[in-house]
C-alpha cells in the first residue's frame, strides 16, 4: 500500500513539473504519442535511419502537430538544452523583425529605396541607375540584382563571394559597393549580404540593433531566454546567419508563424505580414520559389507532389537547419545538423517520411 501511495505521489510530482513546462511533451528526448498525429511505423523507421546515419549528421528532429510536440529526438550527443547555430534560418527571423518594424510604424512598408537608409555612405562604388532603384522589397526577396555568387562554391571555399564579404571591415558598405548586374526585381540571386542590409535597416529605423529588438519583440514574449547572436565589424549584428538557438526555441518561432503571428492571445507580428512575407515573390527554378527570406516549393517539385495542399513555407540554414511550417496539417518540423557538404538531407526525409506519416493519420 505504501509503495502504491509513493507511486501516485511520484506521478503527481511528474505531472506538476510537466505542466510548468510550456512545451507539451515529456521531459526527455523520446518519441511521444504518434498514434493520433503521425503514423508510428513510418516515423520510427525514419528515426532508425537517422540513428543509423542514412541522412548523415542530423542533430535533432522535432515535430509539432495539432498543439502537441509529438517528436523530440536528439542525436550524436546533442541534447535539449544545447544551443545550435541556425545559419540562414537567421534570415527568416530577420524578416520577422522587418515586419514588426513596419507594424510599429518605424518603417513605411517595403518600397523605400535601400540607399536612402544609409545616407552616411556618400562614396558608393559602381553607382548607377539600377542601384538607386533597389528597394527594401528587392532586398527581402533576394532580387536586388547585385553581382554575387554564393552557391557555386562551398562556404569554406575562398572563391565563394561570402568569404571576401565576411573579411571586409564594413559589411554594409561592401554590399552597397557591389556592381548591380540585373534590373532589381527580375532575377533571384541568393545573397547573404542582402540579409545583412536588413539588419542595418532595423538599426537605422528603430534606433535599436537587431538583437535587442528581437529580444524585446520576439524572444521575451516567446519565453526564449537562452541564445547567442554573432556580431561582425562595427558591431553589426550578423542577421544573415549568426543566431544560435535551442531547437525547441526554433520550434517556438515556427509555431508563431503557424499561429499567424499570435502567441498567448497577443499579436506579436501582424497576420498581414506573416501572410505577405511567406507568399512567393520570385521564381528560383522549376522547383523552388522565394518569399521574404523564406522558401517555398513550386507545384512542379517532388515535395509538392506529395502535399495535398501546397501551402508549406520554410526556413533553411547551411548544414541542415530547417523550420518547416505546414498550415493545412497544423504542423511545424524542425531539424538541426552538421551536413556541411550536403545540407539537403532533411529535405528528403521531410518529403519521404514526415509528410506521409502525417497524412496517414488524417
Amino acid at each position: 500500500m505504501k509503495r502504491l501511495l509513493l507511486y501516485f505521489l511520484l506521478l503527481l510530482i511528474i505531472l506538476f513539473i510537466s505542466c510548468k513546462d510550456d512545451n507539451p511533451v515529456k521531459p526527455d528526448d523520446t518519441l511521444v504519442s504518434t498514434g493520433n498525429f503521425l503514423d508510428s511505423v513510418i516515423t520510427n523507421n525514419l528515426i532508425a535511419k537517422i540513428v543509423g546515419g542514412n541522412y548523415g549528421e542530423i542533430h535533432s528532429l522535432l515535430i509539432y502537430k495539432d498543439e502537441t510536440l509529438v517528436v523530440e529526438k536528439y542525436f550524436r550527443g546533442y541534447s535539449r538544452d544545447d544551443l545550435h547555430v541556425c545559419y540562414s534560418v537567421t534570415k527568416s527571423v530577420t524578416s520577422a523583425l522587418i515586419g514588426i518594424a513596419i507594424d510599429k510604424g518605424y518603417l513605411d512598408g517595403v518600397s523605400g529605396k535601400i540607399l536612402n537608409f544609409f545616407p552616411e555612405y556618400t562614396n558608393i562604388r559602381n553607382d548607377g541607375t539600377w542601384k538607386h532603384r533597389i528597394t527594401l522589397q528587392h532586398v527581402l526577396s533576394m532580387s536586388a540584382g547585385f553581382e554575387w555568387d554564393e552557391f557555386t562554391y562551398s562556404y569554406t571555399d575562398s572563391r565563394n563571394d561570402i568569404r571576401d564579404f565576411i573579411n571586409s571591415p564594413d559589411w554594409i558598405k561592401y554590399i552597397l559597393d557591389l556592381p548591380v548586374v540585373y534590373q532589381p526585381g527580375t532575377i533571384f540571386t541568393y545573397n547573404s549580404g542582402c540579409s545583412t542590409l536588413l539588419g542595418g535597416v532595423i538599426d537605422k529605423t528603430t534606433g535599436v540593433k537587431a538583437e535587442p529588438f528581437c529580444k524585446s519583440n520576439i524572444f521575451d514574449p516567446l519565453g526564449i531566454v537562452n541564445w547567442r547572436w554573432e556580431r561582425g565589424p562595427n558591431d553589426v549584428v550578423n542577421t544573415f546567419g549568426g543566431l544560435e538557438l535551442r531547437p525547441l526555441d526554433m520550434l517556438k518561432f515556427g509555431r508563431l508563424y503557424l499561429q499567424k503571428g499570435k502567441w498567448n492571445d497577443v499579436q506579436l507580428i501582424s497576420e498581414s505580414w506573416v501572410n505577405n512575407s511567406t507568399a512567393a515573390k520570385i521564381d528560383i527554378n522549376n522547383y523552388y520559389e522565394y518569399a521574404y527570406q523564406w522558401w517555398r516549393y513550386k507545384d512542379a517539385s517532388t515535395t509538392a507532389h506529395v502535399l495535398h495542399v501546397n501551402d508549406v513555407f520554410y526556413a533553411d540554414g547551411w548544414g541542415g537547419q530547417f523550420i518547416w511550417v505546414v498550415p493545412h496539417l497544423n504542423m511545424v518540423v524542425v531539424t538541426t545538423g552538421g551536413n556541411f557538404e550536403n545540407g539537403n538531407e532533411p529535405l528528403y526525409f521531410f518529403r519521404d517520411y514526415i509528410l506521409p506519416a502525417a497524412y496517414s493519420e488524417e
